[in-house]
């Protein structure tokens, strides 16, 4: 088979998958309204109780990190890893299909239904609580899909490994957690030890966070070279998941 014939055929196949699996989100309409709905809902619950009026500009990028990182872990993590254990992704290995095909499937269908649902609480926070963009929309849109596609490596790569979704479910809320803590969204990084401060700014959790307020309230956007950061993250975990990824509880 020629390369141009095996592209095509690879990109039928991504299109198909894409499509069966955004299929399931519409043969499950609580789960549709959940996944456009909590952005928004976070974004109420953070402005009531969380954000005092001085820092309130950052609650919209801050609860779309929430978004894109629960997205990553659950939504990948623990589902995929789910898929896995009651043979769903078996009836692949009679296919062509191709784990970075797969993959890629994976990853758009899930970009597609966050983003709608981050679209749709830019407009509550923007016109229905007053919370200004303060920076170009399309930068917005550029950080928030680059840090959600990372995150959703992320979450693949993490899937790959896991055996059962009790595991899944443990190491993902952990990795929650730290990854909350870390980021530096609900707590400050200064009392930290430097080292740990310069490790924290090579992983992608904190410069996301950073860009994404960056892009949300800096009309000039100084965060490029963290863009790129994150970028090269998103290639360190697809390739690593393509590589490492399992369709069986007993791959090797």
């Amino acid at each position: 088979m020629s390369n141009q014939k095996r592209s095509a055929s690879e990109l039928r196949q991504f299109l198909v998958v894409t499509r069966l699996e955004m299929t399931s989100y519409f043969r499950s309409p609580v789960g549709l309204l959940f996944g456009l709905a909590m952005p928004s809902a976070l974004l109420y619950v953070a402005v009531t109780f969380w954000y005092p009026e001085q820092v309130r500009t950052f609650a919209v990028p801050d609860m779309a990190f929430l978004s894109v990182v629960t997205s990553g872990l659950y939504s990948i993590g623990v589902a995929i890893t789910e898929q896995r254990g009651n043979g769903v992704l078996k009836t692949y290995l009679s296919s062509p299909l191709r784990t970075r095909t797969y993959l890629a499937a994976q990853v758009a269908d899930r970009v597609v239904v966050v983003l709608v649902g981050n679209s749709v609480m830019v407009l509550v926070g923007t016109l229905g609580m007053g919370i200004p963009l303060q920076g170009e929309l399309w930068r917005y849109a550029l950080v928030l899909t680059t840090s959600l596609a990372t995150m959703l490596s992320f979450g693949f790569l993490l899937a790959s490994r896991f055996r059962s979704v009790e595991t899944a479910g443990m190491v993902s809320s952990l990795l929650f957690f730290a990854i909350m803590f870390g980021s530096g969204i609900f707590s400050g990084l200064a009392t930290m030890p430097g080292w740990i401060a310069n490790i924290l700014d090579v992983l992608p959790f904190r410069p996301i966070v950073e860009i994404m307020r960056r892009s949300w309230i800096d009309p000039g956007f100084s965060g490029w070279a963290q863009l790129g950061l994150v970028f090269t993250w998103f290639l360190v975990f697809w390739i690593a998941a393509s590589v490492l990824f399992r369709w069986t509880p007993n791959d090797r």
